[in-house]
């Protein structure tokens, strides 16, 4: 994000109480575009005909090449301008008339909000403000976006462990699965004995009211008559079916509230179940976003690794003096990166033919020898998310002075590494 560490003098003021784009201090270009224009709007500049880039440039091509034209006044940085001014006319329309100590506290709403983009174009491009706001802005914005990779590491340890605990919870659905099956056969079991149960109690109690018809019935065409004997029975009969139709009636009503109770049960179960499912779709989806990126990092890596040299022209070829295909013996000085990926560079590099120098950018080793080492030098990488910004400065300008290629990487993984050898084998 950063190419310089000085940022250059405001040019002059015009007559309106906003700058152009052109008109913001080149030091501010970078940060500005960076921060104001999403990666869709990169690529969408890049295909309009005014801008003449091509379709195979990346991201960061398009960026600096963008950069690049918002330093002067021409069609595309009028075009940039009026693209910015549209998408955020709200926010310049909130900090067109405030003063310095306003203009600071409404920023640090905007960046508890989440709505940066455009409170720093408002504030970049409002000429009532002093430098020092500006300064000020441009260094919290500027540090934001360092905060950005911190954040970016959290999040992919995040997508692991998230990853981790879909296989757990998968394993405990399947659990909770077999167990639901079982709870749901055995309720269909106490389901069919309590429906054969209120059928026969129907059958008594019909059976019973028959009986009672057939005894007021008898007591009617028997009355006075010396049939007691043959009543006193019926009425034992009666008894007894009264006895038996409580003694089911209750065991009826035990069965319903036992049946009532395992409903509930697996209501809540069905609940669950359903919760459970929820969550593992969503770490699925969490899953396999990460297999997704994980297997184009190792394309884009393989991808950078196949050979591309042409060693027709070359007087060693197929003798004991080749150094090696690619890179054919040049010395690659590697500034930056992480110690402990140290080993894995040199590797790497000579394994395509190279010779490997390093150099920490200023951490532990000297800078003095850094301009030497540049020196000897045939080609010179560095990854920009690690090295000082006065390493980086020295790199970019001994190696314009000498017309030596140089790759600035976007980060110092190998990938990163592997990609830059082939830009300067091609």
């Amino acid at each position: 994000m950063c190419e310089q560490t000085a940022l250059p003098e405001e040019t002059k003021n015009t007559a309106s109480r906003r700058k152009k784009l052109w008109e913001v201090g080149e030091g501010y270009h970078c940060s500005i575009l960076g921060t104001c224009l999403r990666r869709s709007d990169l690529r969408r500049f890049s295909r309009k005909k005014i801008f003449q880039m091509e379709p195979g440039d990346s991201d960061y091509q398009i960026h600096l090449t963008l950069v690049g034209f918002a330093a002067s006044r021409n069609l595309k940085s009028r075009a940039m301008h009026k693209f910015l001014d549209g998408r955020y006319r709200v926010a310049i329309k909130r900090y067109a008339a405030v003063n310095d100590d306003e203009a600071l506290e409404l920023w640090e709403q905007d960046v508890k909000k989440g709505t940066v983009a455009g409170a720093y174009w408002a504030i970049m491009t409002n000429q009532l403000l002093s430098k020092d706001v500006r300064a000020e802005v441009y260094g919290q914005n500027h540090m934001m976006g360092h905060d950005n990779i911190v954040v970016n590491q959290q999040q992919h340890r995040l997508y692991k462990e998230i990853a981790n605990k879909a296989t757990m919870l998968e394993e405990v659905l399947v659990s909770e699965r077999h167990i639901h099956l079982k709870e749901q056969m055995a309720m269909a079991c106490e389901m069919e004995k309590l429906k054969n149960l209120q059928e026969e109690s129907v059958l008594l109690v019909a059976e019973n009211k028959k009986i009672v018809e057939k005894n007021i019935r008898l007591q009617s065409e028997l009355a006075g008559n010396s049939l007691s004997g043959e009543i006193g029975k019926l009425k034992d009969q009666l008894r007894e079916s009264n006895k038996r139709n409580a003694e089911l009636t209750a065991e009826v009503e035990a069965f319903k509230r036992k049946f009532a109770d395992k409903c509930e049960l697996f209501e809540l179960a069905n609940a669950d179940s359903e919760e459970i499912m929820s969550k593992n779709r969503q770490l699925e989806e969490n899953l396999s976003l990460l297999q997704q990126e994980v297997m184009s990092m190792e394309t884009a890596m393989l991808g950078s690794l196949d050979s591309s040299c042409d060693c027709s022209t070359c007087d060693d070829q197929k003798t004991s003096c080749c150094p090696g295909s690619d890179l054919c013996g040049k010395t690659i000085l590697y500034v930056g990166g992480l110690h402990k990926m140290v080993s894995h560079y040199r590797q790497l590099i000579e394994n395509r033919g190279g010779n490997f120098l390093h150099h920490d950018g200023g951490k532990e080793a000297s800078r003095a020898i850094l301009p030497k080492m540049l020196s000897t030098a045939d080609a010179v990488l560095c990854p920009i998310d690690c090295i000082s910004h006065d390493a980086c400065i020295c790199v970019k300008k001994i190696c314009k002075q000498y017309q030596k290629p140089y790759v600035m990487m976007r980060s110092s993984g190998l990938s990163s590494l592997a990609k830059g050898l082939t830009e300067i084998v091609q």
